[in-house]
Parts: structure tokens; sequence; C-alpha cells
């Protein structure tokens, strides 16, 4: 739940349903049965994403996004299981448009919020972390130790942005709060 909307369980469905249909490589399943710690997941992603969509700023497709998205609702629109579930090309636009904008959005909050590590943290991590890299002398791992660093440092604030999100949007996640117990 989002604010005062409740997300159904086909909600979730058309979304992972979409996440696969986005990727062009990945062949769609006639069905999508998900288990419970699956649909969990999905859940928690789906209220990330509507959460983030409520702080995007509404950008207009450019032709390319129109073409794919034409593209995308060809090859949807004869699948059965979009057809199970009544998935409409209205649906297809919004959640593609949707998924599309939260994507950028977070690229872009993600280049704001982390920082590249200094070569004074990379060396201070490397000291720490000696035992890690046996006799490798640091030149030869300092940008492994960067990336591990930046993943890190994106990580924890992504999960901050979100719990901050959740609290403004009063988002929560009754499947997952109900398995918890």
């Amino acid at each position: 739940m989002v604010d005062d909307e409740v997300i159904s369980q086909r909600d979730i469905l058309v979304s992972a349903y979409m996440n696969i249909a986005m990727d062009s490589q990945k062949k769609l399943p006639a069905q999508l049965a998900l288990t419970p710690s699956e649909i969990s997941k999905e859940l928690n992603n789906l209220l990330v994403e509507l959460m983030v969509d409520q702080e995007t700023p509404f950008i207009s497709p450019d032709e390319t996004e129109k073409k794919s998205l034409e593209t995308l609702w060809k090859r949807l629109s004869t699948e059965p299981f979009a057809q199970k579930v009544s998935l409409k090309e209205k649906d297809v636009e919004t959640i593609y448009l949707r998924k599309k904008r939260v994507g950028s959005f977070i690229d872009l909050k993600i280049s704001t919020l982390v920082q590249t590590p200094s070569p004074e943290e990379i060396k201070s991590y490397f000291e720490r972390n000696k035992s890690k890299f046996g006799n490798t002398p640091l030149d030869q791992v300092s940008d492994n130790i960067k990336t591990f660093l930046m993943q890190n440092q994106r990580d924890a604030k992504l999960k901050a942005w979100y719990e901050g999100l959740r609290k403004k949007y009063r988002a929560q996640n009754y499947i997952a709060e109900k398995k918890d117990k």
C-alpha cells in the first residue's frame, strides 16, 4: 500500500511480467507463477517504483520510447498471460513509461548521492583488510576497492532514501510484515 492506494496481486504480477517483457531478450512465459517470497520481493520493488514515481517529474516520451512501446505492445498483445490478466495497451504504456522514468530518476539520484572514494579512503580500506588481499599490492586492487566502496555507499544511501520515501508515502508491504511475525 502506498498512501491509500492498495496494490493487488494482479498489479504485482503485471509489474513482474512487464519487467520480463521490457527485456527483449527474454522469452515471455505463458503463465507467471510466483512463490510467496517472490511475490513479496516484487511487491517491494513495485512499492519503491510507485514511491519514486511520486518524486519524479513527468517527462514526455520521445520518439524512440514511443517506438519501443509500440513494439512492446505488439509483443504482448497476443501473449496468453497478457490476455489472462486483461492487459490493455494503456496499462502497458502507463507501466512502461513509469518504469523508464523511475529508472532514469534513480540513476540521476545515484549520481548525485555517490562520491568517488579518495585515494586515502581506498588505502585505509586496503590496510584494514590486508588479510583479504594477501600479498597483492594496493595498485592491483585499488580499482576493485573503489568499485566496492562506491557500491556500498550507493546501497546505503538508496536504502536510506527508500526508507524516507516509505515513511513519507506510508508504504507498507503487509505480506513481508506478516511473514516476519
